[in-house]
């Protein structure tokens, strides 16, 4: 499990919790994807993060236009959301393809 830090001055912790990865290739490019929950303690709900070039993320709650995910929005910025999320998978090596193993360490 990540905590990820956001820079939120009201304190709110999101933590990303991988529950699966797989080694990919989409349109000849390798790539990890990563499906992960993500919550906040009010809010929690299935990601996709893909990692290949950039780290490309999609809110499953989001895609299926479920409403709660709004509310979580109202709390937490969704850039520094993804910039955090970005910057947690590269500083443990995962937006880097060449690497074919992912950390132990990233599942709980």
């Amino acid at each position: 499990m990540l905590v990820l830090s956001l820079g939120e001055q009201s304190g709110e912790t999101v933590y990303l919790d991988i529950h699966h990865a797989e080694w990919c290739q989409r349109s000849g490019t390798p790539r990890w994807a990563l499906s992960a929950l993500l919550g906040d303690g009010w809010y929690e709900g299935e990601v996709l993060i893909e990692s290949g070039d950039q780290v490309q993320v999609t809110f499953a709650d989001e895609w299926l236009g479920c409403s709660r995910i709004g509310e979580f929005f109202e709390r937490v910025d969704r850039e520094r959301l993804l910039a955090a999320i970005g910057k947690a998978l590269m500083g443990r090596g995962l937006a880097d393809v060449s690497e074919l193993q992912i950390p132990p360490m990233l599942f709980s």
